[in-house]
């Protein structure tokens, strides 16, 4: 009897000298902040420079129905939505994004570092274009994104496979040579309907950006308040519609700093 209990203590002991050896490697959690819409996290590299990753919502945030992926946050690079860390057991993931009322979150940029497994929209549409695949393995369990530019495809619900495909129907243009994304600035998609949420002012060095319009010529300003887009298309699993689709293109204008 007392050799069992001499045993068990050994090996009570060897867990105990275990767990709290690996609970010394185990990293710290990254010290989170708070800026308008986001809650976020930050990582200091070697050389000093900082990395923000988006961990959820502050309670403003979660009062929102559209919001867009910042590129910066309080002057920091925004590389992702979530983080992993080292627990004492498994890898896990820094991410709450849950939200009774967001509809839409637009990533304008994809996210550096993050295939975000788990930053689905319970209730909303994730809108994301000129997608790398290869580097975003996290999608398929999210409500929706962009393949190339404007190009949905929908998930009836994460982790299922049945997919709806249908046209991100309106189209920033830049509208002018050489501009990025092949001219492409944002997406977004209504049926038939009023625009309600009009992207940031794009950006354009020497030059100030003057409204949306029509047309590449900028004869004929868009009318947020009146003009309605055109049908929401949806496809049938082949790309024949996406690539005679026209949708609703809206083409900015510049007027050069004097």
């Amino acid at each position: 009897m007392k050799k069992t209990l001499k045993i068990a203590s050994i090996v009570l002991g060897v867990a105990i000298l275990s767990l709290s050896t690996m609970t010394g490697c185990v990293p710290d959690p990254l010290p989170e902040y708070e800026s308008g819409y986001f809650r976020y996290a930050v990582s200091t590299e070697d050389d000093g420079s900082k990395k923000a990753y988006l961990i959820g919502l502050t309670e403003l945030g979660e009062q929102q129905k559209i919001l867009v992926y910042p590129e910066y946050i309080d002057q920091i690079k925004v590389y992702g939505l979530g983080y992993h860390r080292q627990s004492i057991w498994y890898l896990e993931e820094v991410l709450d994004f849950e939200s009774a009322n967001l509809e839409k979150l637009f990533l304008p940029t994809n996210p550096k570092e993050s295939d975000h497994p788990n930053a689905y929209l319970p209730n909303g549409v994730e809108v994301t274009w000129n997608l790398d695949r290869d580097n975003y393995g996290g999608i398929r369990q999210c409500k929706a994104a962009v393949w190339g530019y404007n190009y949905y495809v929908q998930f009836v619900k994460p982790y299922e496979s049945n997919l709806t495909n249908y046209i991100a129907n309106v189209s920033y243009m830049y509208n002018y040579a050489g501009a990025e994304n092949e001219g492409y600035y944002w997406v977004d998609s209504y049926d038939e309907a009023v625009i309600t949420f009009i992207p940031p002012d794009p950006e354009r060095l020497g030059y100030l950006f003057g409204g949306w319009y029509k047309e590449p010529a900028c004869i004929t300003p868009w009318n947020f308040e009146t003009d309605k887009t055109g049908e929401l298309i949806v496809l049938d699993g082949s790309h024949g519609d996406y690539d005679t689709y026209e949708g609703t293109y809206l083409y900015a204008k510049w007027v050069r700093n004097s």
